[in-house]
C-alpha cells in the first residue's frame, strides 16, 4: 500500500511523517499528535537536562514510541510491506523524520522509499540516510520534485499540518517568514514553538526555525534574542562542535550581563566537550571562570566543574583534582542533594583517581556516583555505561576476571536493549570509536556490537577462560517485559531470568555474532539449561551484588520464579523463609509523595521517572511505607506480594 508525506518546509510539526500518515490511516487515535508534541519529561532545570542525558537520545525514544502507536495501526490493516511518497522539494529530511523511517523499517518486511527531492539536494539526503539504507528491507529512488503528481493531496496535508499547529495555539505558517509578516509577536512564537520542538526531541525543526528566522531583517535586540535561544538550543541537542565553531558576537546591546555570562559559558563548554580548548579557554576568560571562582550555588558548581574538566584535557591533573575536591567539599557542607551535581562530581574523581592509577579510590567513587541513581533511578544507558566504565576500571588495574565479567554485563544490556539507537552519547563515544560530532547521526550499531565481541575475545585471552562450546543463542529482553520469569539464575554481579515467550526481532551478523559469545560465557559460568531460549535480564541490582544463597532464594521468590540456580547450583526453595532476608522500601531517588485529585504522583530526583499511581492497592501499599522506612517482606500475602512486584517494576519500591 503507498502513503504520501509532505515533508516540506520549515515550520513542520514534530515527527511530520507520522502525523502525515496518521491522516491516511482510518481510525488512527488523536493522540499521535499530542504524544508528537508532548515534552519527553520535565526540563525546567539544569538537572532535569542532565538526567535526560543519562534516559537516552530523545528524538530517537520519542520517534521508537510514535512507531510503537503507527505499527500497531498497520498490523491491523495487516500491511507487513509499504511504499512511501516523500516529497521534500528543496527542504531537508529532518533527524526526527529519519529516526521515524528507521524504526518504521525494522516493523515492516519491506519499505519503500521514494524521495521527492530537487537535484542539487539528492547527495547531502543520500549521505544523511546512510543508516537507512543500509537496512536490507529498505528500497530507496530519487526523483525530481517536478515529478510528483500528487499536489492535491501534498496541499491537503499541508492544510491539515497548518491547522494542527493552530490547535496548539500557534498562529504561524510558512507565511510568517516574509519581511511583511515578520515581526517581535511572529518571532516570540516561533521561539516558543522551537522550544516545544526540542522538548518532544525534535530539535532540527528548531534549529531550522531559527536559522531562517535569523536571515529576516529584524532589529538587533530581536537578533540577540534569536542568537540566544539558537545557541541554547543547539547546545542541549549536543551539537558542541557547531557551537565552537560559529561566531559569537564581540558586543551585544540588549541581552542582560547573566545571559551574555550564560552564552559564554556554553560556549566554553560545547568548545572543551568537542576538544576545542584554545576556543574554550578564551570565554571561561570572558565569563571570569578560574580556579579562584567563589561557589556560592549550583550554577557556580557546574561551572567550575567544566573548568576542571578543561584542566584534565589540558594535562594539569593535580589542579582538577583539587578544583572536583573543592566542590565536593562544598556540596557536602551545603547538603546539596541534586542527583546531577552529585553524580557528576564523584564520577569525575573516580576518571582522576583511574588516571594516577589510584584504582580503588577510583572505585569508591564511581560506587558513590552510581550510587546517586541506584535504587530504582537507572536508566538502560546507566546500566551499560556503569558496566563499561567498571570493566575498564578493572583492566586497567590488571583484574582481567571482573573487567571481563562487567564488559559480559555491559553487552547483556546492550543485547536487552529495545530500542539500541537511544544510546546517550557517552557509552556510545567508547562502543562506536566516535567524537562529538558524530552523535548527531543514527547510532552505527554494528560498530558497537563489533566492539563488544573485540572486547570480550580480548578478556577471554587474557584469563584463559575457554568457553562451553554449544549452538545456543540466547535472546535477551529488558525488565520492562510482561514475560513470565520461570528460572532464575545468578552468579557474580549477573542476574537473568528465563522465560518461554517467544522474542522476535530482526538480527545483523554482528549481533548474532556478539549474542552468540556472549550465550556461550553465560553456559560456561551459570549452568544455564539448554532448554532456555530467551533471558529477561535484571534491572533491579544495578550497582549491588546478590552475595549469598540466601537473597538469591529470596529474590527467586518476590521475582514469582519456579527456580533458583546460584554461581551454578540449584538451590531448594524455602517458603515461607525464603523471603525473610529481604526489605522492602521507598525508592531513594524519590523527592516527594502527594496525594491530588488524579491519584498519587511520585516525584523523582530525576525527573525522567515522574509518575502518578492511580491502583488504590498500590497506594495503599506506598502510604504503609511511607509511614515505615522498611518493611520485612516476609509475612506479607500474596496479593501483597503481587502489588510489591508492581510497583518494583515502576521504580517506586526498592528492596535490599
Amino acid at each position: 500500500m503507498k502513503f504520501i508525506a509532505n515533508l516540506n518546509g520549515t515550520l513542520l510539526y514534530p515527527y511530520q511523517l507520522f502525523i502525515d500518515l496518521s491522516e491516511q490511516i482510518p481510525n488512527s487515535p488523536p493522540q499521535i499528535k499530542n504524544l508528537a508534541v508532548m515534552p519527553l519529561c520535565e526540563l525546567n532545570s539544569t538537572n532535569d537536562w542532565i538526567n535526560l542525558e543519562s534516559l537516552g537520545k530523545p528524538v530517537a525514544l520519542r520517534a521508537k514510541a510514535l512507531c510503537d502507536v503507527i505499527s500497531s495501526l498497520l498490523k491491523k490493516l495487516s500491511l507487513n510491506e509499504l511504499e512511501l511518497d516523500l516529497y521534500l522539494a528543496d527542504s531537508h529530511l529532518t533527524s526526527d523524520n529519519l529516526y521515524s523511517l528507521l524504526y518504521l523499517a525494522e516493523n515492516l518486511d519491506s519499505l519503500v522509499l521514494n524521495f521527492y527531492i530537487e537535484k542539487a539536494n539528492q547527495i547531502a539526503l543520500s549521505e544523511k540516510i546512510t543508516a537507512l539504507s543500509e537496512l536490507s528491507e529498505v528500497s530507496i529512488r530519487y526523483y525530481n520534485n517536478e515529478e510528483f503528481s500528487e499536489q492535491a493531496r501534498v496541499l491537503s496535508l499541508q492544510q491539515a499540518r497548518a491547522q494542527a499547529i493552530k490547535q496548539l495555539g500557534f498562529q504561524l505558517s510558512e507565511e510568517s517568514f516574509s519581511t511583511a509578516a515578520f515581526h517581535e509577536g511572529v518571532l516570540q512564537q516561533m521561539i516558543g514553538y522551537s522550544w516545544m520542538c526540542l522538548k518532544a526531541g525534535a530539535y532540527e525543526i528548531s534549529c531550522l526555525l531559527l536559522e531562517k528566522c535569523q536571515r529576516a531583517q529584524v532589529s538587533q535586540a530581536m537578533q540577540e534574542d534569536l542568537f540566544m535561544h539558537l545557541l541554547m538550543m543547539r547546545f542541549f541537542s549536543h551539537q558542541y562542535a557547531l557551537i565552537a565553531q560559529s561566531d559569537f558576537p564581540k558586543v551585544f546591546v540588549a541581552l542582560k550581563e547573566d545571559e551574555i555570562r550564560t552564552l559564554q559559558f556554553l560556549t566554553a563548554y560545547a568548545a572543551t566537550l568537542s576538544r576545542n580548548l584554545d576556543v574554550a579557554q578564551t570565554f571561561f576568560d570572558q565569563c571570569q571562570i578560574n580556579p579562584d571562582l567563589v561557589l556560592t550555588d549550583e550554577t557556580s558548581l557546574y561551572q567550575l566543574n567544566l573548568f576542571a574538566l578543561s584542566r584534565v584535557l589540558r594535562g594539569e591533573i593535580d589542579l582538577a583534582f583539587a578544583l572536583e575536591f573543592r566542590i565536593r567539599d562544598f556540596i557536602a557542607e551545603k547538603q546539596i542533594e541534586t542527583v546531577g551535581l552529585n553524580y557528576v562530581n564523584y564520577i569525575n574523581i573516580a576518571r582522576l583517581y583511574k588516571k594516577t592509577k589510584e584504582y580503588d579510590l577510583s572505585l569508591d567513587y564511581y560506587n558513590k556516583a552510581y550510587n546517586q541513581i541506584s535504587g530504582g533511578g537507572y536508566a538502560t544507558s546507566d546500566h551499560i555505561y556503569y558496566n563499561m566504565n567498571l570493566g575498564s576500571l578493572f583492566e586497567a588495574s590488571a583484574d582481567y576476571n571482573r573487567a571481563l565479567t562487567y564488559w559480559v554485563k555491559a553487552a547483556i544490556h546492550w543485547l536487552g536493549n529495545k530500542n539500541q539507537y537511544e544510546l546517550s552519547w557517552r557509552p556510545r563515544l567508547i562502543l562506536c570509536n566516535e567524537k562529538i560530532a558524530d552523535v548527531s547521526k543514527p547510532l552505527p550499531r554494528d560498530k558497537a556490537h563489533r566492539f563488544l565481541s573485540e572486547k570480550i575475545k580480548e578478556l577471554l585471552a587474557k584469563t584463559g577462560v575457554v568457553l562451553q562450546e554449544s549452538g545456543q543463542c540466547f535472546q535477551f529482553v529488558d525488565d520492562s517485559s510482561l514475560l513470565k520469569k520461570e528460572q532464575c539464575f545468578v552468579s557474580q554481579n549477573i542476574v537473568l531470568f528465563s522465560t518461554t515467550g517467544a522474542v522476535s526481532a530482526k538480527s545483523s551478523a554482528s549481533l548474532i555474532e556478539l549474542a552468540q559469545l556472549v550465550s556461550h560465557y553465560l553456559l560456561t559460568v551459570m549452568e544455564i539449561p539448554s532448554s532456555c531460549d530467551t533471558l529477561i535480564i535484571d534491572t533491579h541490582w544495578d550497582a549491588q551484588v546478590i552475595h549469598d544463597s540466601a537473597q538469591a532464594l529470596a529474590y527467586t521468590q518476590l521475582s514469582n520464579c519456579e527456580n533458583c540456580y546460584f554461581n551454578g547450583k540449584w538451590l531448594q526453595k524455602d517458603t515461607p523463609h525464603s523471603l525473610k532476608s529481604l526489605r522492602a522500601s521507598l525508592s531513594k531517588v524519590i523527592q516527594s509523595i502527594t496525594a491530588t485529585d488524579k491519584g498519587l504522583t511520585v516525584q523523582y530526583k530525576r525527573s525522567f521517572l515522574n509518575k502518578t499511581l492511580q491502583s488504590q492497592e498500590e497506594i495503599a501499599l506506598v502510604n504503609q511505607l511511607q509511614r515505615q522506612d522498611e518493611h520485612s517482606l516476609q509475612n506479607w500475602s500474596a496479593m501483597d506480594l503481587q502489588v510489591i512486584r508492581q510497583l518494583v517494576k515502576k521504580r517506586v519500591v526498592n528492596f535490599s
